[in-house]
Protein backbone atom coordinates (compact mmCIF):
# COMPACT_ATOMS: atom_id res chain seq x y z
CA UNK A 1 0.00 0.00 0.00
CA UNK A 2 1.61 3.19 -0.54
CA UNK A 3 -0.02 5.87 0.86
CA UNK A 4 -0.60 8.57 -2.28
CA UNK A 5 -2.60 5.92 -3.17
CA UNK A 6 -5.25 5.05 -0.11
CA UNK A 7 -5.68 9.28 -1.04
CA UNK A 8 -6.71 8.70 -4.38
CA UNK A 9 -4.42 11.64 -5.66
CA UNK A 10 -0.97 13.22 -5.01
CA UNK A 11 -0.27 14.85 -1.99
CA UNK A 12 0.56 18.56 -2.38
CA UNK A 13 2.26 20.63 -0.07
CA UNK A 14 1.19 24.62 0.26
CA UNK A 15 3.32 27.59 0.95
CA UNK A 16 4.88 27.73 4.36
CA UNK A 17 2.98 29.47 7.36
CA UNK A 18 3.72 30.99 10.38
CA UNK A 19 1.67 31.44 13.73
CA UNK A 20 3.93 33.28 15.48
CA UNK A 21 6.91 30.65 15.92
CA UNK A 22 4.26 27.50 14.90
CA UNK A 23 5.53 26.60 11.27
CA UNK A 24 2.39 24.71 9.25
CA UNK A 25 2.52 23.22 5.77
CA UNK A 26 -0.78 22.99 4.36
CA UNK A 27 -1.74 19.28 3.04
CA UNK A 28 -4.33 19.09 0.18
CA UNK A 29 -5.13 15.94 -1.89
CA UNK A 30 -7.65 16.61 -4.31
CA UNK A 31 -10.74 15.11 -2.06
CA UNK A 32 -13.97 17.41 -1.62
CA UNK A 33 -15.76 15.21 1.07
CA UNK A 34 -16.61 11.60 2.53
CA UNK A 35 -20.32 11.31 3.09
CA UNK A 36 -22.02 10.50 6.36
CA UNK A 37 -19.09 11.52 8.81
CA UNK A 38 -18.95 13.58 11.62
CA UNK A 39 -16.96 13.86 15.12
CA UNK A 40 -17.64 13.75 18.85
CA UNK A 41 -18.00 17.81 19.24
CA UNK A 42 -21.03 17.39 16.89
CA UNK A 43 -22.79 14.78 18.34
CA UNK A 44 -22.14 15.30 22.00
CA UNK A 45 -23.51 18.53 21.25
CA UNK A 46 -26.66 17.82 19.28
CA UNK A 47 -27.66 15.14 22.27
CA UNK A 48 -26.52 12.29 19.85
CA UNK A 49 -24.39 10.78 21.50
CA UNK A 50 -23.57 9.38 25.25
CA UNK A 51 -20.44 8.42 26.56
CA UNK A 52 -19.75 6.21 29.90
CA UNK A 53 -17.58 4.20 31.87
CA UNK A 54 -18.01 0.40 31.59
CA UNK A 55 -19.46 -1.54 34.64
CA UNK A 56 -17.41 -1.45 36.46
CA UNK A 57 -15.46 1.07 35.06
CA UNK A 58 -12.03 0.62 33.77
CA UNK A 59 -8.89 2.89 33.07
CA UNK A 60 -8.16 1.61 29.20
CA UNK A 61 -11.74 1.58 27.68
CA UNK A 62 -15.29 3.50 27.90
CA UNK A 63 -18.57 3.05 26.38
CA UNK A 64 -19.58 5.05 23.02
CA UNK A 65 -22.89 5.24 21.84
CA UNK A 66 -23.73 6.57 18.55
CA UNK A 67 -27.44 7.33 18.50
CA UNK A 68 -27.00 9.40 14.99
CA UNK A 69 -27.75 8.61 11.56
CA UNK A 70 -24.40 9.50 11.28
CA UNK A 71 -21.21 7.41 11.56
CA UNK A 72 -18.67 9.06 13.94
CA UNK A 73 -14.67 9.35 13.50
CA UNK A 74 -13.14 9.95 16.79
CA UNK A 75 -9.01 10.93 16.31
CA UNK A 76 -5.87 9.89 18.00
CA UNK A 77 -5.46 11.76 21.65
CA UNK A 78 -8.52 13.24 21.56
CA UNK A 79 -10.04 14.17 25.14
CA UNK A 80 -13.04 13.52 26.92
CA UNK A 81 -13.45 15.36 30.43
CA UNK A 82 -15.49 14.10 33.50
CA UNK A 83 -16.96 10.55 34.85
CA UNK A 84 -14.23 9.12 36.69
CA UNK A 85 -11.57 10.38 35.08
CA UNK A 86 -10.15 12.13 31.95
CA UNK A 87 -9.16 10.13 28.95
CA UNK A 88 -7.74 10.84 25.58
CA UNK A 89 -8.81 8.29 22.74
CA UNK A 90 -5.56 5.57 22.35
CA UNK A 91 -6.41 5.70 18.31
CA UNK A 92 -8.26 6.81 15.75
CA UNK A 93 -11.45 4.10 15.48
CA UNK A 94 -14.68 5.15 13.54
CA UNK A 95 -17.75 4.00 14.79
CA UNK A 96 -20.99 3.15 13.06
CA UNK A 97 -24.47 4.86 12.88
CA UNK A 98 -26.69 3.94 15.87
CA UNK A 99 -24.15 1.71 17.42
CA UNK A 100 -22.32 0.98 20.91
CA UNK A 101 -18.42 0.42 21.24
CA UNK A 102 -15.92 0.29 23.64
CA UNK A 103 -13.23 2.31 22.36
CA UNK A 104 -9.67 1.65 24.00
CA UNK A 105 -8.58 4.88 26.11
CA UNK A 106 -5.56 6.26 28.10
CA UNK A 107 -6.44 8.66 31.21
CA UNK A 108 -4.25 11.97 31.17
CA UNK A 109 -5.62 13.08 34.87
CA UNK A 110 -3.18 10.84 37.33
CA UNK A 111 -4.85 12.12 40.44
CA UNK A 112 -8.40 11.58 40.17
CA UNK A 113 -10.77 7.97 40.14
CA UNK A 114 -13.82 9.33 41.53
CA UNK A 115 -17.58 10.70 40.37
CA UNK A 116 -19.70 13.33 41.15
CA UNK A 117 -22.97 10.02 40.52
CA UNK A 118 -22.96 6.77 39.51
CA UNK A 119 -24.11 8.01 36.23
CA UNK A 120 -22.08 10.71 36.16
CA UNK A 121 -21.01 10.59 31.31
CA UNK A 122 -18.36 12.34 29.50
CA UNK A 123 -18.29 15.62 27.86
CA UNK A 124 -16.33 17.07 25.20
CA UNK A 125 -12.80 18.05 26.21
CA UNK A 126 -12.89 20.03 22.72
CA UNK A 127 -8.89 19.50 22.25
CA UNK A 128 -6.55 16.99 21.02
CA UNK A 129 -3.89 15.78 23.37
CA UNK A 130 -0.19 17.73 22.40
CA UNK A 131 1.85 16.71 19.91
CA UNK A 132 4.69 15.08 22.09
CA UNK A 133 1.98 13.29 24.21
CA UNK A 134 0.34 11.58 20.73
CA UNK A 135 4.08 11.18 19.55
CA UNK A 136 5.09 9.20 23.07
CA UNK A 137 1.41 7.12 22.54
CA UNK A 138 2.09 6.18 19.22
CA UNK A 139 5.65 5.22 20.03
CA UNK A 140 4.28 2.73 22.95
CA UNK A 141 2.42 1.17 20.48
CA UNK A 142 5.19 0.02 18.56
CA UNK A 143 6.48 -3.52 20.27
CA UNK A 144 10.03 -2.33 21.26
CA UNK A 145 12.55 -4.75 21.61
CA UNK A 146 15.45 -5.70 24.33
CA UNK A 147 15.20 -6.68 27.85
CA UNK A 148 13.35 -4.52 30.17
CA UNK A 149 11.83 -3.02 27.36
CA UNK A 150 7.86 -1.56 27.90
CA UNK A 151 5.08 -3.56 26.10
CA UNK A 152 2.11 -4.02 27.94
CA UNK A 153 -1.34 -1.37 28.55
CA UNK A 154 0.20 -0.35 31.70
CA UNK A 155 3.60 0.97 30.64
CA UNK A 156 1.90 3.62 27.51
CA UNK A 157 -0.23 4.14 30.60
CA UNK A 158 2.93 5.34 32.62
CA UNK A 159 4.63 6.70 29.09
CA UNK A 160 1.44 9.17 28.66
CA UNK A 161 1.12 9.89 33.20
CA UNK A 162 5.24 10.87 32.75
CA UNK A 163 4.98 12.52 29.65
CA UNK A 164 1.90 15.03 31.14
CA UNK A 165 4.36 15.59 34.28
CA UNK A 166 6.92 16.79 32.30
CA UNK A 167 4.49 19.17 30.77
CA UNK A 168 3.38 20.48 34.02
CA UNK A 169 6.45 20.94 34.93
CA UNK A 170 7.65 22.63 31.57
CA UNK A 171 5.03 24.98 31.46
CA UNK A 172 5.01 25.57 35.24
CA UNK A 173 1.44 24.74 35.78
CA UNK A 174 0.15 23.74 38.42
CA UNK A 175 -2.69 20.76 38.57
CA UNK A 176 -4.07 18.61 41.88
CA UNK A 177 -5.14 16.04 39.48
CA UNK A 178 -2.03 16.22 37.01
CA UNK A 179 -4.70 17.03 34.58
CA UNK A 180 -3.38 17.42 30.71
CA UNK A 181 -6.94 19.49 30.67
CA UNK A 182 -5.55 21.82 33.17
CA UNK A 183 -2.79 22.92 30.90
CA UNK A 184 -4.98 23.99 28.41
CA UNK A 185 -7.30 25.78 30.33
CA UNK A 186 -4.17 27.89 32.13
CA UNK A 187 -2.11 28.86 28.79
CA UNK A 188 -5.42 29.35 27.52
CA UNK A 189 -4.49 32.95 26.31
CA UNK A 190 -1.34 32.39 25.00
CA UNK A 191 -2.78 29.48 23.00
CA UNK A 192 -5.32 31.75 21.24
CA UNK A 193 -2.50 33.96 20.40
CA UNK A 194 -1.24 31.42 18.18
CA UNK A 195 -4.68 30.86 16.69
CA UNK A 196 -5.72 34.70 16.18
CA UNK A 197 -4.65 35.07 12.99
CA UNK A 198 -6.49 32.42 11.73
CA UNK A 199 -9.21 33.89 13.02
CA UNK A 200 -8.52 37.22 11.80
CA UNK A 201 -8.34 36.64 7.98
CA UNK A 202 -4.42 36.95 7.73
CA UNK A 203 -4.41 36.37 3.54
CA UNK A 204 -1.06 33.91 4.02
CA UNK A 205 -3.14 31.48 6.31
CA UNK A 206 -6.61 31.30 4.41
CA UNK A 207 -4.57 28.03 3.03
CA UNK A 208 -5.33 26.28 5.83
CA UNK A 209 -9.19 26.73 5.41
CA UNK A 210 -8.62 24.73 2.38
CA UNK A 211 -6.09 22.37 3.44
CA UNK A 212 -7.01 18.31 4.38
CA UNK A 213 -4.45 18.40 6.78
CA UNK A 214 -0.98 20.18 8.83
CA UNK A 215 2.84 19.34 9.27
CA UNK A 216 3.85 21.33 12.10
CA UNK A 217 6.62 22.40 13.66
CA UNK A 218 8.32 24.30 16.13
CA UNK A 219 12.29 25.67 16.59
CA UNK A 220 14.35 22.55 14.96
CA UNK A 221 11.82 20.15 16.07
CA UNK A 222 8.74 18.60 13.48
CA UNK A 223 5.68 18.33 15.84
CA UNK A 224 3.57 16.27 13.61
CA UNK A 225 2.01 15.49 10.81
CA UNK A 226 -2.30 15.23 10.94
CA UNK A 227 -3.79 14.50 7.23
CA UNK A 228 -7.53 13.44 6.98
CA UNK A 229 -9.36 12.01 3.71
CA UNK A 230 -11.18 15.56 2.71
CA UNK A 231 -11.45 19.26 3.14
CA UNK A 232 -14.45 18.53 5.52
CA UNK A 233 -12.89 15.84 7.65
CA UNK A 234 -10.13 18.57 8.47
CA UNK A 235 -12.42 21.66 9.24
CA UNK A 236 -13.99 19.25 11.82
CA UNK A 237 -11.12 18.91 13.73
CA UNK A 238 -8.74 21.68 12.37
CA UNK A 239 -8.94 23.99 15.46
CA UNK A 240 -8.46 21.44 18.54
CA UNK A 241 -5.55 20.63 16.51
CA UNK A 242 -4.26 24.00 15.83
CA UNK A 243 -4.49 24.31 19.85
CA UNK A 244 -2.52 21.18 20.34
CA UNK A 245 0.05 22.25 18.08
CA UNK A 246 0.77 25.64 19.45
CA UNK A 247 1.16 23.99 23.25
CA UNK A 248 4.11 22.42 22.14
CA UNK A 249 5.11 25.46 20.10
CA UNK A 250 5.15 27.29 23.37
CA UNK A 251 8.03 25.43 25.18
CA UNK A 252 10.15 27.04 22.05
CA UNK A 253 8.38 30.10 21.68
CA UNK A 254 12.04 32.03 22.41
CA UNK A 255 14.12 29.86 19.69
CA UNK A 256 13.93 30.93 15.78
CA UNK A 257 12.16 28.19 13.19
CA UNK A 258 13.85 27.43 10.13
CA UNK A 259 12.02 26.68 6.78
CA UNK A 260 13.04 23.09 6.25
CA UNK A 261 10.85 23.14 3.05
CA UNK A 262 11.65 19.28 2.03
CA UNK A 263 10.32 17.81 5.09
CA UNK A 264 6.70 16.85 4.40
CA UNK A 265 7.86 14.66 0.80
CA UNK A 266 10.54 13.56 3.18
CA UNK A 267 7.93 12.51 5.94
CA UNK A 268 5.89 11.00 3.47
CA UNK A 269 8.85 9.17 1.77
CA UNK A 270 9.53 7.74 4.89
CA UNK A 271 6.27 5.97 5.27
CA UNK A 272 6.11 5.02 1.78
CA UNK A 273 9.16 2.74 2.05
CA UNK A 274 8.41 1.48 6.08
CA UNK A 275 6.81 -2.10 6.33
CA UNK A 276 2.63 -1.27 6.56
CA UNK A 277 1.16 -3.72 9.28
CA UNK A 278 -2.24 -3.87 8.68
CA UNK A 279 -4.54 -4.74 11.53
CA UNK A 280 -8.40 -4.55 11.94
CA UNK A 281 -9.41 -1.71 14.72
CA UNK A 282 -12.02 -1.15 17.57
CA UNK A 283 -15.45 -0.62 14.85
CA UNK A 284 -14.99 0.44 11.80
CA UNK A 285 -12.35 0.35 8.57
CA UNK A 286 -8.50 -0.73 8.49
CA UNK A 287 -5.56 0.19 10.35
CA UNK A 288 -2.17 0.70 9.04
CA UNK A 289 0.59 0.96 10.93
CA UNK A 290 3.94 2.28 9.62
CA UNK A 291 6.52 2.41 11.63
CA UNK A 292 9.92 3.93 9.20
CA UNK A 293 12.97 5.00 9.79
CA UNK A 294 12.60 8.66 11.03
CA UNK A 295 8.47 8.82 11.56
CA UNK A 296 6.37 6.34 12.64
CA UNK A 297 2.42 6.82 11.14
CA UNK A 298 -0.82 5.20 11.63
CA UNK A 299 -3.73 5.36 9.36
CA UNK A 300 -7.13 4.40 9.77
CA UNK A 301 -9.52 4.34 6.51
CA UNK A 302 -12.42 3.01 5.40
CA UNK A 303 -14.11 1.45 2.39
CA UNK A 304 -15.87 3.19 -0.14
CA UNK A 305 -18.53 2.05 -2.08
CA UNK A 306 -16.84 0.65 -4.45
CA UNK A 307 -15.13 -1.28 -2.43
CA UNK A 308 -11.58 0.84 -2.51
CA UNK A 309 -9.93 2.12 0.56
CA UNK A 310 -10.37 5.38 1.16
CA UNK A 311 -7.89 7.49 3.92
CA UNK A 312 -9.74 8.80 6.97
CA UNK A 313 -6.91 10.42 9.39
CA UNK A 314 -3.10 9.55 9.28
CA UNK A 315 -1.37 11.14 11.70
CA UNK A 316 2.56 10.93 11.96
CA UNK A 317 5.25 11.72 14.73
CA UNK A 318 9.20 11.46 14.38
CA UNK A 319 9.83 8.26 16.14
CA UNK A 320 12.23 9.39 18.06
CA UNK A 321 11.75 11.35 21.42
CA UNK A 322 11.48 14.86 21.26
CA UNK A 323 15.22 15.51 20.96
CA UNK A 324 14.43 15.04 17.54
CA UNK A 325 15.17 17.91 15.23
CA UNK A 326 14.65 18.58 11.41
CA UNK A 327 17.30 16.73 9.22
Amino acid sequence: MEITNLLGKEIKTGKPVFLRNLLLFPLTNGNDQIENVTGIDDLLGRRLCQILELDPPVIDRVNVNNTSDQRLLVIDGEEILGAMQNRIAASSCFIETKSRLQVPTICVEQGRWEADRPDSSFFSGHSVSYPFLRAALARSSVKPAGPGARRGPEDRQDVVWDEIERKLSTTKVSSFTSSMHDIYEKLNDDISRYLHDCVSGREDARSIDEACGLVACASTHCLALDLFGSVTLFKMFKEKLLRSYALDAIEYRNEPTPIPRQLPGRIFADLNRAEKKKSKPEGLGIKYLMPGKTYLGQALVCIDRGGQEQLLHLSAFPNRKPTHEIE
